[in-house]
């Protein structure tokens, strides 16, 4: 709570700045959908001690995403006569997505009842994580309106967001492992985008990376064979807001 208290003195404060200075000050209502996927910085654990000859021996990863929400407020800033503007919002956002980590080798294996043929053996193992997030997204933007009219404007926007997880919940498939506290509760993100401005209506596409996300600097998840060193959030969404003012 503390945490929000503080968000919105920051946006009372940039509401009474602007009522001693020249800008145009406008703001309003946002809702919106987004996407997203999770990425890592993951490697095979060669301090294992593998046999020798075992061989093809590697790490892939894979997604899915799925479709998510976000609802909240924006303030821009622009000052008269100016083609620079300052945007920021505050957005509650759902965001889901499915991660998965695969570990494979062909094992040697030799025993007195082995032949040549059958002494390396497959072996799979997968780490599929189920996520879902619900953040409190703070994101501060610079934008630029690179063709302006009297009714219509076409911004690039590009910033970073404060993100306070207020809801983290990821299920772990495949392997009976439980970690309780996988993700950082808070951490900071770059956004960049487009925005279109039609008199009162505007409509926003933006693509949002975080940094790196892991509560721990590096994480076995097969404790023997595999490090994940830093995960990654990262959403594309589309919103539209209006201009109350």
């Amino acid at each position: 709570m503390k945490k929000i208290l503080t968000a919105l003195l920051f946006v009372f404060i940039i509401f009474s700045y602007t009522n001693a200075q020249k800008f145009n000050l406008s703001y309003g209502p946002v809702l919106g959908l987004n996407t997203s996927f999770m990425d890592s910085k993951a490697s095979v654990d060669y301090n294992y001690p593998f046999n020798e000859l075992d061989r093809d021996i590697s790490l892939s990863t894979s997604g899915k995403s799925s479709l998510g929400y976000q609802a909240g407020i924006f303030v821009k800033l622009q000052p008269v006569n100016s083609r620079f503007s300052f945007d920021v919002s505050m957005l509650i956002a759902s965001v889901n997505n499915n991660y998965s980590l695969t570990f494979y080798r062909e094992a040697y294996y030799s025993t007195p009842w082995t032949t040549p043929v059958d002494r390396w053996m497959p072996e799979t193992e997968t780490e599929n994580l189920q996520n879902e997030f619900t953040n409190l997204i703070i994101p501060v933007k610079v934008g630029y309106d690179f063709l302006k009219f009297e009714k219509f404007n076409l911004a690039i926007l590009g910033g970073v967001a404060a993100n306070i997880v207020l809801k983290d919940d990821h299920v772990k498939i495949d392997i009976n492992f439980d970690e309780n506290h996988l993700y950082k509760d808070y951490f900071i993100s770059y956004q960049a985008g487009v925005k279109a401005e039609f008199e009162k209506i505007i409509c926003m596409l933006s693509y949002d990376r975080s940094l790196n996300m892991q509560q721990a600097d590096s994480r076995d998840y097969f404790p023997w064979q595999m490090k994940v060193e830093k995960l990654y959030l990262n959403s594309f969404s589309f919103s539209v807001a209006y201009k109350l003012r």
